[in-house]
């Protein structure tokens, strides 16, 4: 679902395997991922605007004191009944991560989205460098 959002509306089938190539490195088949327009963009704009918002000043604003807030990051914070998980569902202009931090026997970590699973995820965007964002939404749905 994030995918989609992150990618403005539409799916793309994901693949494991985009290419083959022999020994030599020359290209023996390619597959071209598919494709799909599952939303319209007018509100899948509004929504990524939503999960910017999200993370300016809501409960991902945290990550602002790694990053500046020009990047236009989006992303959800989840936790939980009983603090048993920590969610965030992050993405840049390029990457989207989703990281849950839990235990197997469902007993509570004692830590929130914001707490826990947003940590990681800053840690990752660190180490991949994330890209700015453009803010999703246009003056026109203002």
């Amino acid at each position: 679902m994030y995918q989609t959002i992150a990618d403005g509306g539409r799916r793309t089938h994901l693949r494991a395997v985009l290419g083959i190539t022999n020994a030599k490195g020359h290209l023996l088949r390619q597959y071209d991922p598919s494709v799909t327009r599952a939303f319209e963009q007018g509100p899948v704009s509004l929504l990524t605007h939503a999960l910017q918002e999200t993370m300016r000043s809501g409960t991902g604003r945290g990550i602002y004191t790694r990053f500046g807030k020009s990047l236009g990051l989006a992303g959800k914070t989840g936790t939980t009944n009983d603090l048993r998980d920590s969610w965030f569902a992050g993405f840049d202009q390029e990457r989207l991560a989703v990281v849950w931090l839990g235990r197997d026997d469902n007993k509570p970590i004692g830590i929130t989205g914001a707490g826990g699973a947003l940590v990681v995820w800053g840690d990752l965007m660190r180490l991949l460098g994330p890209r700015a964002r453009a803010d999703q939404i246009s003056p026109d749905m203002e």
